[in-house]
């Protein structure tokens, strides 16, 4: 309970709630996303629904491990309840673990994937999730590290690295105050003017060098990375899905609706009980999911929804998603 005088209340609690309420209000900025005529159109996607890599989709690596340190093997790769596993581990004295690329390269597009990695007590690896130039020519045709926990040993936070130029030094780097052994929707936008990099569907950091920005072919890795060649204990890599995506200027039948603000209006926020949904009238959602701050589905419906109750929710932040065909408009909301 809280006391009902503020200057009572401990110093970290105030931290926490004005914490919270600055996240919001960066968030309703944030959620925006430049006008366009067209749409992204979905080319490639997998659930990893099977028992075992879909090898005609996927190149599973057979080889010396990340700066030669242990062995990247298949072996490495499971497929369970709907997941990919990555796991390292140590077997007959090396360091065992595993990478794969996407069959296709795509030059610009959407990249999006649902991720965590557990954490490291050896700090020996690194998982990550890229873009690779088709060409193998790096860094000079870049390198797009979406999802990179690096080898700290909590996860927590970790990074983006756009490498580019001559050197292997040359790059740019965000950091995400996130912690990564929990879920996470990441995405990329590839633009030839632009990167953006989202996080559980806000725009978090926005890349416009053109110099740094790749205008060749790239295909989507998966790699749980060893930069020791000893561990201990077992370390795993979960993907629960992964999504590719490319622009299409055709697509843009009634799409007067280019901005989550624009298209949808949400009320009240924060909110305690029940929230209002308001769409336009030409909009008919599919899909109505609700996210939890770690990436975790909470509530899922088909169809229109105005009202959803929100009153068993525990207090945070979540995100509203709202999928209508291709488009998917994402709002974060409070619940109090």
């Amino acid at each position: 309970m809280f006391m009902k005088k503020l200057h009572t209340l401990p110093f970290f609690v105030i931290i926490i709630f004005v914490t919270i309420f600055f996240n919001y209000s960066n968030a309703q900025n944030s959620v925006k996303s430049e006008s366009q005529n067209g749409d992204w159109k979905l080319l490639f996607e997998d659930n990893f629904d099977g028992s075992s890599v879909n090898t005609s989709n996927w190149y599973i690596y057979n080889s010396g491990g990340h700066n030669n340190n242990g062995l990247r093997r298949p072996s490495a790769f499971t497929v369970a309840n709907g997941q990919l596993i990555v796991t390292a581990q140590m077997i007959n004295g090396a360091l065992v673990s595993g990478g794969m690329a996407n069959s296709k390269s795509y030059t610009y597009g959407k990249f999006e994937f649902r991720v965590c990695t557990e954490a490291d007590p050896s700090s020996a690896t690194s998982g990550v999730v890229l873009t690779w130039p088709q060409s193998e020519k790096w860094p000079s045709d870049g390198e797009n590290d979406i999802y990179e926990t690096t080898t700290s040993a909590n996860r927590s936070p970790f990074k983006t690295f756009i490498h580019y130029g001559t050197s292997a030094s040359t790059q740019y780097e965000f950091t995400h105050q996130a912690d990564a052994k929990v879920w996470h929707i990441m995405a990329m936008e590839w633009a030839k003017d632009s990167l953006k990099i989202y996080r559980d569907g806000v725009m978090v950091y926005k890349l416009t060098d053109v110099n740094a920005i790749p205008d060749v072919p790239h295909h989507l890795c998966i790699q749980l990375d060893a930069f020791k060649t000893s561990m201990t204990g077992i370390v795993k890599m979960y993907v629960d899905w992964v999504k590719i995506y490319q622009w299409d200027n055709s697509l843009t039948d009634a799409k007067t609706l280019n901005t989550p603000t624009e298209t949808i209006q949400i009320s009240p926020n924060p909110v305690s009980d029940y929230l209002n949904i308001k769409y336009p009238d030409s909009y008919k959602p599919q899909e109505i999911d609700i996210y939890s701050i770690d990436g975790k589905v909470v509530k899922s419906y088909k169809g229109m929804l105005s009202r959803i109750d929100c009153s068993n929710l525990n207090k945070g932040i979540y995100f509203l998603h709202v999928k209508n065909g291709f488009e998917t408009n994402t709002i974060r909301f409070i619940k109090i």
